[in-house]
């Protein structure tokens, strides 16, 4: 019963790490992406 509780807590841990990797991933490109555009947008501008 305590290792099933401790396998599922470490399994839960894997995909938080891991969840959280690609969200950071998918978040700085996408701040990456609105820089870029934001930044073509002011030389269009300027």
């Amino acid at each position: 019963m305590v290792e099933n509780i401790a396998a599922n807590r470490h399994r839960l841990t894997t995909l938080s790490v891991v969840w959280f990797g690609i969200f950071l991933r998918t978040g700085q490109w996408e701040i990456s992406t609105y820089r870029s555009s934001t930044a073509k947008t002011f030389q269009l501008i300027g």
